[in-house]
C-alpha cells in the first residue's frame, strides 16, 4: 500500500506562492500614483505584489513569448495580449488575491515536466526557439489534474495552452502527440478518497 502513496506523491507537483516575497521590492518602488489609484497604500502594496506573482507565470504576455519564438505567427489573432497581462489574468480571475495565487501556482504546475529539469524558470520554456523545441511538447502532452476550486483558472490555462498549440504544432517533431482534449483539468479528489488507496496514483499536480 505504501508503494501506491508514494507513487501518487511522485506524480505530484507542489508548487508554493509567497506574495509577500515581493514586499520589500514593492515598497521600495511605490509611488503616489499607485496609491492614489489604489485608495491606500496597504491596498496599493498588495496590487503591485499580486503583478508581481501574475507576471513570473509562464503564460504572462503569452502572445508576445509565442511571437518572440513563432516569429511567422500573428499574435493579435491567437489571443488577446490585455487578456494575458497581470490585470487582464487577474480580472479573469475574479480579482481576488487568493485567485491569483491558485492561478500562478496551477500555472507553474503546468510547465513543470521533466524536460524542463535543467532549468531555473518554469518561463524558460520561451527563453529561446530551442528551449520551446524541448520543453513545450512535453506540456502539450501532460494532462493535470486539480482540486476543483477556480474553474475560471483552468479555463484560463486551457486556453493559453491551446493557443501554445495553435502556434507551435507545426514546429515539433512530435506534433502528432499533442493532445486535442484540455490538459488542465479539475476534479474532486474527495470523491475518489472513499474508494480507497487504489486511486492514489491519479494524483496529479496540486496547488499549495
Amino acid at each position: 500500500m505504501w508503494r501506491q502513496v508514494e507513487k501518487g506523491i511522485g506524480q505530484a507537483t507542489i508548487t508554493l506562492i509567497d506574495p509577500g516575497a515581493y514586499e520589500p521590492m514593492v515598497r521600495d518602488t511605490l509611488d503616489n500614483a499607485d496609491v492614489e489609484r489604489a485608495g491606500s497604500e496597504r491596498q496599493a502594496v498588495v496590487d503591485a505584489c499580486v503583478s508581481e506573482v501574475l507576471s513570473g507565470t509562464p503564460v504572462a504576455y503569452l502572445p508576445y513569448a509565442i511571437f518572440r519564438q513563432v516569429p511567422w505567427s500573428d499574435e493579435h489573432s491567437l489571443t488577446s495580449l490585455a487578456r494575458f497581462t497581470p490585470e487582464g489574468i487577474l480580472h479573469e480571475l475574479g480579482g481576488k488575491l487568493q485567485h491569483a495565487i491558485v492561478f500562478a501556482a496551477r500555472a507553474h504546475a503546468v510547465f513543470d515536466v521533466s524536460s524542463a529539469a535543467g532549468m531555473f524558470r518554469t518561463t524558460d520554456a520561451f527563453r529561446s526557439q530551442r528551449a520551446a523545441r524541448l520543453i513545450l511538447p512535453e506540456v502539450l502532452a501532460t494532462t493535470r489534474h486539480f482540486d476543483v476550486e477556480n474553474r475560471p483558472a483552468t479555463e484560463l490555462l486551457n486556453s493559453a495552452i491551446n493557443a501554445i498549440a495553435e502556434s507551435f504544432s507545426d514546429a515539433f517533431d512530435a506534433a502528432e502527440e499533442i493532445s486535442d482534449k484540455p490538459l488542465v483539468v479539475e476534479s474532486d479528489t474527495r470523491l475518489r478518497r472513499d474508494s480507497g488507496c487504489r486511486h492514489l496514483s491519479w494524483l496529479g499536480a496540486r496547488d499549495a
